[in-house]
C-alpha cells in the first residue's frame, strides 16, 4: 500500500499523503507512527475529510471518546451520507453507552446501505440492550430465518445449540424472552 501512495506522491504532488500514510500505519496497527505523521499535516491540509477522519481514528485508538465524535462530526459536515462516518459515530456511541444515538446512526446507515456490513445485526444488538420491544421488533422483521438462528446462537453465548428445528415464531419468541430477561437483569437493584 505504501508503494502505491509513493506513486500517488510522485505523480499529483504531496497533498494529502501524510494522511493516507498514516491511515496505513493505523490498519497496520502502528498507532504511535501515524500520531507522528498526524501532527506533521500542515496547516492548509487540516480542514480536510481525510484529516478530520485521522483525528477522530487516533482519538477513539485512544479511548478520547468526546474528541473522536467531534472529529467525525467536522468529517460528517465535509461528506455528508458517507457511510464509513456514520459507521464509526456509531460506534464511537456504543463506546460511550450512547444506545439511542448508536441506533439512530445505525438506521441511518442502514437507509443509505441497507447491505452495509453487519450494520443489522449491529443495530438488532443494540436495540437488545435498550430493551425496547416496538423498535426491537422492527430490525427483527428484516432479519432471514438463518440471520435470526445467528442471532439467537450469539445472544444465548451458546454457538453449539442447534436452533434449526425452530420456526420463525418460535425464534422471534426465545429473542423475546432474552430482551425481556435483559431488562429485568438491568433494572434488578443490588
Amino acid at each position: 500500500m505504501m508503494k502505491l501512495i509513493d506513486k500517488k506522491e510522485v505523480a499529483f504532488g504531496s497533498t494529502g499523503i501524510l494522511a493516507k500514510r498514516a491511515f496505513v500505519y493505523i490498519n497496520k496497527g502502528d498507532v504511535e507512527k501515524a500520531e507522528e505523521l498526524f501532527l506533521q499535516i500542515p496547516e492548509p491540509e487540516k480542514d480536510t475529510l481525510d484529516y478530520y477522519m485521522l483525528e477522530g481514528e487516533l482519538a477513539f485508538q485512544h479511548d478520547d471518546y468526546v474528541q473522536a465524535e467531534v472529529a467525525y462530526m467536522k468529517a460528517a459536515l465535509l461528506s455528508e451520507g458517507n457511510e464509513d462516518i456514520i459507521d464509526r459515530l456509531a460506534n464511537i456511541s456504543v463506546a460511550q453507552e450512547k444506545y439511542e444515538q448508536a441506533a439512530a446512526y445505525l438506521e441511518e446507515l442502514l437507509k443509505i446501505a441497507p447491505d452495509f456490513p453487519s450494520a443489522k445485526s449491529r443495530l438488532a444488538f443494540i436495540r437488545f440492550e435498550i430493551g425496547s420491544k416496538e423498535p426491537f421488533d422492527e430490525i427483527m422483521a428484516q432479519f432471514s430465518d438463518e440471520e435470526l438462528r445467528s442471532l439467537l446462537n450469539l445472544i444465548m453465548g451458546n454457538e453449539d445449540t442447534d436452533f434449526s428445528g425452530y420456526s420463525r415464531d418460535k425464534i422471534l419468541i426465545r429473542l423475546n424472552e432474552a430482551r425481556e430477561n435483559r431488562v429485568l437483569f438491568k433494572n434488578i437493584k443490588y
